[in-house]
This record gives structure tokens, C-alpha cells and sequence, in this order.
């Protein structure tokens, strides 16, 4: 793995050994799904990009992104057009755990910054990717419980009225717990 210690004992994990984690991450949450994970390296940065097809019972993009969201290692807040910084712990038993964020608060921004203490036996790091973006090619989908019901393809404010629920997805021929258009 090409991870490097820099001088201030954060040690540095490349952006193609962050994307081997994320992959890893995803296969274990989701385990018949498949997903491309790639790397990109570019001036001043690198970022992650995973796609994947939810259609017939796959994960939705809020659900992958919550598993992915935990490997940036850079954050933005839009308000005040600013970046910030996490770093990670890694764990003698090979987990990561969240260490510290600088956040934005600090600078009138909106995004509240977080120290974790250093456990014994653990290491400081960063990873390699900037951001992780996720696109799911498959239809637009969200949950029945209508809790992203904010989508604009949603008629009168609401996921309840007007869209039927799939019984089952006909390509796949299994049960799908969402709705979705088309």
C-alpha cells in the first residue's frame, strides 16, 4: 500500500489505496451490488468516483453515500465558499474511526469542526481523496417512507400522491422497497 508518514506523524493514504477501501466498504454493505470505483488524480487534489445501477432492488445513492461520505478527506461549505479538513484514526485492529476536523464555524461558516482524542495505539491520517461523488445510473428512486421527498420530479410536494409503488421490479423480477419513475 502506498501510505507515507509526513512530518507532522499524519500518515497519507494515496487515493488509489482509498478507493481499494471504499470498494471494500461497499462490498461488505452491499454485497449484489456492483460497483466501479475510480480514482482521479488532477492539480491540486484528487477526488473518487463511484457508479454503480440500484435498479431491481439495489442501494439508493443516500445510502452508498453514507458509506462512502467517510473516506473525504475535505469538506466545503458552500456559504462561505470555503474547503476544510478531516483526518481519520487508524485503529491497531485495522478500522478507521473519525479523528479531527478544522470545520468553518471559525470563519463564520456553518460547518462545526470535531477533536476526537488519539486512542492508544492508533495513527493519525488522511486520505488521498478530496471528495467521493456517487452516481446511481438507474432510475431516480427514493424511500417510501418519503424521506427525500424533496425531489423536484415529486408531484404536489410529496412522494405519496401520483406515483405508483412497484409491487415488483419486472427487469429483475424481485421486490424493490422504493418507488420510482418509469
Amino acid at each position: 500500500m502506498g501510505w507515507v508518514k509526513s512530518s507532522r506523524e499524519v500518515t497519507h493514504i494515496g487515493v488509489a489505496d482509498t478507493a481499494r477501501l471504499i470498494r471494500k466498504a461497499l462490498k461488505e454493505n452491499f454485497p449484489d451490488t456492483k460497483f466501479s470505483v475510480r480514482s482521479e488524480k488532477y492539480s491540486g487534489g484528487a477526488s473518487i468516483n463511484v457508479t454503480y445501477n440500484g435498479s431491481g432492488g439495489g442501494p439508493i445513492r443516500e445510502d452508498v453515500e453514507s458509506i462512502t461520505s467517510f473516506f473525504k478527506s475535505s469538506g466545503f461549505d458552500g456559504m462561505i465558499d470555503m474547503a476544510y479538513s478531516k483526518y481519520h484514526y487508524l485503529l491497531p485492529d485495522g478500522t478507521f474511526i473519525n479523528g479531527n476536523s478544522t470545520g468553518t464555524v471559525g470563519s463564520l461558516g456553518y460547518v462545526e469542526g470535531y477533536h476526537n482524542e488519539l486512542p492508544e495505539g492508533a495513527v493519525e491520517v488522511r486520505f488521498g481523496s478530496d471528495y467521493v461523488f456517487v452516481r446511481d445510473e438507474g432510475p431516480k428512486r427514493h424511500r417510501e417512507d418519503c424521506e427525500y421527498s424533496d425531489m423536484d420530479w415529486c408531484p404536489n410536494g410529496g412522494c405519496t400522491i401520483g406515483i405508483p409503488k412497484r409491487e415488483e421490479d419486472l427487469i429483475y423480477g424481485k421486490a424493490v422497497p422504493f418507488h420510482s419513475i418509469g
